[in-house]
């Protein structure tokens, strides 16, 4: 599954994941590609993190070469929505991390002791890994209605 390298692991924001999910629920785009991010985003020219395509494709929502997958269809789906973070976890974190449970503070320890981040970057990462476990849509801000 893993041999702990802070690149298996994604590091999107988690505003960015609610915003580009928003996006995925109007419309889901033939193609993702950096310039489709820089919009999506709004972004200026290649300001959008150079993470968030190797991260969705890293979590099978967009394929090699850009084009959205089935799970990111079911990603904009409510009634779906759980079950693809389910899924994203079972497929990107290895399971001495899912076992943690739903703990930041053991979830930051892991990411930091296991990646060799420091402790910021091992904050995200788990605050974003907390997302997925927690996969609560009341929790995206402003509420997509």
């Amino acid at each position: 599954m893993s041999d702990g390298s802070t690149s298996e692991f994604p590091k999107m924001a988690v505003g960015t994941w609610w915003h580009l999910r928003r996006r995925f629920r109007k419309a889901v785009p033939r193609k993702v590609s950096r310039e489709y991010l820089n919009s999506a985003l709004g972004s200026t020219e290649d300001s959008a993190p150079k993470s968030t395509l190797p991260d969705l494709q890293r979590m099978s929502l967009v394929d090699d070469g850009g084009a959205p997958t089935d799970l990111a269809t079911r990603w904009g789906d409510d009634a779906q929505y759980r079950e693809v973070c389910k899924v994203i976890r079972e497929r990107v974190y290895p399971s001495q991390l899912r076992d943690l449970g739903a703990n930041r503070e053991s979830a930051t320890s892991w990411f930091a002791t296991n990646t060799r981040v420091d402790k910021g970057t091992a904050g995200r990462m788990a605050a974003f890994y907390l997302m997925l476990v927690e996969a609560d849509l009341r929790k995206l801000s402003p509420p997509d209605k």
